[in-house]
């Protein structure tokens, strides 16, 4: 047993309820999704790529939402992006730590966004896991890393410093453009994603208005709206969400997002329906008037 990665782990595991093995799964997960992140800080990954998607809101902005994968965004499009460099920089720290990882780089040369998973079964054999323990076909914890390779233009980025296990730093986008890429994938998804109207109630409780360059140029570069030159702003916004919602499943939402929370949190996902977000809708409407008001000389918006 490596005693510097069993301390580490014993740090954060004092931050869980642990009552289940499913506790144990999602805490080691959580816990590799952070070592992962920080391994991959200390390569030169950060100069050309920021952290967004649903685990940079829970692990830099405390939503009370689990999330599986690991997302990212180059900064400028590079379509001869790898991830090879960094997934061995990667295996190679945290090997130090007594981590034995599989890595493996699934991207496609011609596919905008480059995919490559982690796979690791030593931090749960360390703590002595029992799913981790079985000495035949142990339990794996799984990883997907993924990257836009050509991502919309517009926007914003910042730095965010983390501790967890060591300190260091990140970039990623502010508030504003991850939401402006949440509401792309609302508008654009195909299917009904509960996750994704759960972070939408969240980024509307926050106040949080998005970056609407960033929206526009996304929802013109991919989706549905492609190539028809949308100019998007509030009203559109708040017209193509209502169009949206009318026609999602909320049954299908409900079960999506009911294995990502807790119970407290499932209750009131329990109760949702669809006047649940066409009245968050008039409430995103309403404060956005209260902060024009507080800053009239901010940017125009409708």
């Amino acid at each position: 047993m490596n005693n510097e990665l069993n301390d580490i782990l014993l740090k954060r595991l004092k931050d869980y309820s642990i009552t289940m093995q499913e506790d144990e799964l999602r805490a080691t997960h959580e816990i590799t999704q952070e070592l992962v992140l920080y391994s991959l800080a200390k390569t030169s990954f950060f100069e050309q790529g920021l952290f967004q998607g649903g685990t940079s809101l829970r692990i830099l902005f405390g939503i009370n939402r689990y999330s599986e994968d690991l997302d990212f965004s180059l900064i400028k499009p590079d379509q001869q992006f790898q991830w090879r460099p960094y997934l061995q920089q990667i295996k190679e720290n945290m090997a130090q730590y007594g981590c034995n990882l599989e890595v493996q780089d699934r991207s496609n040369a011609d596919d905008a966004i480059k995919k490559a998973f982690i796979k690791d079964t030593s931090i749960g054999q360390i703590l002595n896991f029992s799913w981790a323990m079985r000495s035949s076909n142990p339990q794996k914890i799984r990883i997907k890393l993924e990257i836009d390779s050509n991502p919309p233009l517009g926007s914003t980025i910042m730095i965010k410093n983390l501790n967890y296990p060591f300190p260091y730093s990140i970039k990623t986008q502010d508030l504003p453009s991850l939401f402006a890429g949440k509401c792309h994938a609302l508008l654009c998804r195909e299917y009904t994603k509960g996750r994704d109207w759960y972070d939408f109630l969240w980024y509307s409780k926050q106040n949080v208005e998005p970056n609407y360059k960033y929206l526009s140029n996304a929802l013109n570069q991919t989706g549905p709206f492609a190539g028809r030159h949308i100019k998007a702003n509030r009203s559109w916004l708040e017209d193509a969400l209502r169009e949206k919602i009318n026609h999602i499943d909320i049954n299908s939402a409900k079960t999506d997002v009911l294995k990502f929370i807790n119970l407290q949190a499932a209750d009131d996902v329990n109760r949702w329906d669809r006047t649940t977000f066409l009245t968050t809708i008039d409430e995103f409407h309403k404060n956005c008037i209260e902060s024009d008001e507080k800053n009239p000389l901010g940017s125009f918006k409708h």
